[in-house]
This record gives C-alpha cells, sequence and structure tokens, in this order.
C-alpha cells in the first residue's frame, strides 16, 4: 500500500493538462446585456458571465480585464475586473467562480 501515494501524485501529474486555465484581456466594454449576463468588449468579443454574476457595477465606456475560459463555442467570463486609465487595478474583482 506505500505505492498509493505515489500512485495519485502520477495521476495527478496525467492529469493536470486537462485542466482548463483562464486567459485574459483587456479592453472597453461597448454593450451590456443583462438579460442574458453577457458584455461585449470593443475588440467585438462577447463574454458570458454566470446567471449569478452581478453586471449591474459595469458600464458601457469602462475599461475592464476579463479573465475567461472557452467552453462549448463560447467565451465565459471567469472574473471582470475594473482598469484604471494607467492599467492599475481599482476595485474589487467581481469574481463568478468557474
Amino acid at each position: 500500500m506505500r505505492f498509493a501515494p505515489s500512485l495519485m501524485f502520477v495521476a495527478a501529474l496525467v492529469g493536470a493538462p486537462l485542466v482548463s486555465y483562464a486567459a485574459t484581456t483587456t479592453g472597453d466594454i461597448t454593450h451590456i446585456d443583462r438579460a442574458r449576463n453577457s458584455l461585449v468588449l470593443d475588440n467585438g468579443a462577447t463574454f458570458h458571465a454566470p446567471k449569478t454574476a452581478n453586471l449591474s457595477r459595469f458600464k458601457v465606456g469602462e475599461k475592464v480585464s476579463v479573465a475567461y475560459v472557452m467552453r462549448h463555442g463560447k467565451l465565459d467570463a471567469v472574473a471582470v475586473r475594473p482598469r484604471s486609465f494607467h492599467g492599475n487595478d481599482r476595485g474589487l474583482n467581481a469574481n463568478f467562480g468557474g
């Protein structure tokens, strides 16, 4: 039974590449659809937030950083963070979980 921890470690290493990692992008919000819980950035990308997400804290024209993953052909927002004009963080994350 001494090999069980080693076996679990190997299984974790083999399964690690299957984990999806969030990518990030920054841009200005051009449209917010609160009914569909989505927002569009100035690069044309539409990000879908979970139904429990509160997008009311954001407004059109605001510069944000979006962490997202691709799921079922959609860009799913994992977190949205407001950005200042100098690229510094301001405010709190709107972290939607994953």
